[in-house]
């Protein structure tokens, strides 16, 4: 499985974009929603960190899942492009129900991170007009 490294960093990255986006939508929605207050920059960062870790583990857990296939492909591969393909197209199963699994994970996560950035003092949404937030600052 240590030549698998490189492919699985490959997937990781496909996965990361899908994973943030999904979430990130999900619980901006929920914020505009019911008015949450929380600490956007916290919670932001955090959410990012838990997608990453979450799409590493899809990657992880699905190779897992299809090591027989996946072996057996490798096999008959030639090259980069075609070990690539045989890594996806013989554990895409695999993959795709890890990576349901995963961003399951990554959602009631996500509603533990919500309730660990509650703010009593900002917003998604600002009361305030526009002019008046460009003005402050963070002098004190």
């Amino acid at each position: 499985m240590s030549n698998l490294f490189g492919y699985l960093a490959l997937i990781s990255l496909f996965w990361f974009p899908f994973f943030w986006m999904i979430a990130g939508t999900i619980f901006a929605i929920i914020c505009i929603a019911q008015g949450r207050k929380i600490k956007k920059a916290l919670f932001s960062l955090l959410l990012t960190f838990a997608a990453f870790v979450m799409a590493i583990g899809a990657a992880w857990t699905g190779s897992i899942f299809g090591r027989g296939k996946i072996e057996t492909c490798l096999l008959e591969a030639r090259g980069f492009a075609e070990s690539l393909a045989a890594v996806i197209g013989c554990g895409v199963l695999e993959f795709l129900l890890a990576a349901l699994f995963w961003l399951a994970m990554l959602i009631m996560i996500g509603f533990l991170l919500l309730a660990l950035c509650r703010a009593e003092n900002q917003s998604w949404m600002s009361d305030e007009p526009e002019e008046k937030e460009a003005k402050l600052t963070f002098d004190n």
